[in-house]
């Protein structure tokens, strides 16, 4: 079986069990609860959408309900190293969580976090977009004050998955890691209005995307 292949492939580097579970209940409602009552910290999901901006129903699901982080990737063709970690900065409220998290991220693997400062022509039309600069500075300062070396990066004027896809591919980053839902009302008339930045960006990437939830959502 491939949970067998696994295993062996793996050697003795990782602790493998398995659990295979037959339901009829949704697929993305059995992986959140399995995930809760396990107090599982991470979820990876393989993603293989025919559609070139759109996810599965199970992915999108799983991406805008669990608790937990949730790992998506595409069949790679190179070992993953999480060595070059892309963090698309916007002008959401939660900057600071996600600086947070990114830098216990990479501390464990000694990695390099590039921060992109991305905006969109419809958002610069209806607020400023100032504090972009000012949240790509204090997150720099406080990444490099954890002991770990950064970048910055701004692109305004495009669509963010296009920015966040185009810059991924041009700094060769392993791991893009994103916060899957926004609590900015602007964000959110944007989304209605455009489609998802996080369901494209997951639909989209060639590389493996960390997505996570707020933890006061």
């Amino acid at each position: 079986t491939q949970l067998e292949e696994l295993k062996v492939k793996s050697g003795a580097a990782f602790r493998i069990s398995e659990h295979v579970i037959i339901t009829d209940e949704n697929f993305y409602d059995v992986i959140i609860d399995y995930g809760v009552a396990h107090a599982c910290d991470l979820c990876c999901l393989g993603v293989s959408s025919s559609i070139k901006h759109a996810l599965g129903d199970n992915t999108e699901h799983l991406v805008k309900k669990a608790d937990f982080p949730i790992l998506s990737c595409r069949d790679v063709k190179r070992p993953v190293q999480f060595k070059n970690l892309l963090l698309p900065i916007d002008l959401s409220e939660n900057t600071k969580e996600k600086v947070d998290r990114i830098i216990k991220f990479a501390i464990q693997f000694d990695a390099t976090i590039h921060l992109l400062g991305v905006t969109e022509f419809f958002e610069e039309l209806t607020r400023s977009t100032s504090a972009i600069d000012v949240n790509l500075d204090e997150a720099a300062q406080e990444i490099r004050g954890a002991g770990l070396k950064c970048t910055t990066e701004i692109i305004k004027h495009d669509y963010v998955s296009h920015s966040i896809i185009g810059y991924a591919e041009e700094i060769d980053a392993d791991l893009l890691v994103i916060m899957s839902k926004q609590g900015n009302k602007i964000n959110k008339i944007i989304e209605l209005l455009l489609g998802s930045r996080v369901n494209k960006v997951i639909a989209q990437s060639k590389i493996p995307v960390l997505s996570f939830r707020p933890e006061e959502d």
